[in-house]
């Protein structure tokens, strides 16, 4: 398979090469602006609907923590421990919600140990609460923080993922950004 990479550009994305297997490359906001210049638009992308960017109200983290995202977040987990089995030691995951995804991953990757950041302290609390009922205290830390600016030490970690944060930032380079030190 020919690898390739994507790059988000505005409102557009733009490709590399003509078919799409390996995303491989992370783009610092300068390199993005070159990269966006030299490649041709390949489709639109949708139009942004933001969500309340947190969910600092206990009653809608309890909420959101009893919907049931079982399946979704069993197939992230499973598509990170298929596609990424080298890159899964030490990672952080980026908007962690009520901890869902960070037990499911510490369960299927027995050596990994997971920073789990969310900016909003009731769902700290509930994952908090998940990661002790689970067991998993001892290879999950929990933080408290926004992006961006996370105290977290540069290149300390293997792999960052964030499974549904996006949609609550106004500004996602935060993201992208955060992932990238």
């Amino acid at each position: 398979d020919e690898a390739g990479t994507f790059v988000h550009c505005a409102n557009a994305v733009v490709v590399e090469s003509a078919r799409i297997t390996n995303v491989d490359k992370v783009f610092t906001s300068a390199s993005l602006e070159n990269r966006c210049a030299k490649y041709k638009v390949v489709f639109p992308l949708m139009e942004r609907v933001l969500e309340p960017e947190l969910m600092n109200d206990e009653a809608q983290s309890l909420a959101y923590a009893k919907a049931d995202f079982s399946a979704s977040n069993q197939l992230f987990v499973d598509g990170l421990v298929r596609g990424f089995p080298s890159h899964l030691g030490a990672v952080v995951d980026l908007g962690c919600g009520p901890g869902d995804v960070d037990t499911r991953l510490a369960r299927a990757e027995l050596e990994a140990t997971i920073t789990a950041v969310d900016g909003s302290a009731p769902m700290i609390a509930l994952a908090q609460r998940a990661v002790r009922d689970a067991g998993l205290a001892d290879r999950i830390t929990l933080w408290h923080g926004v992006l961006p600016g996370l105290p977290l030490a540069e290149r300390g970690f293997d792999a960052g993922v964030s499974k549904d944060l996006l949609q609550h930032l106004p500004d996602p380079s935060a993201l992208w950004a955060e992932l990238a030190r």
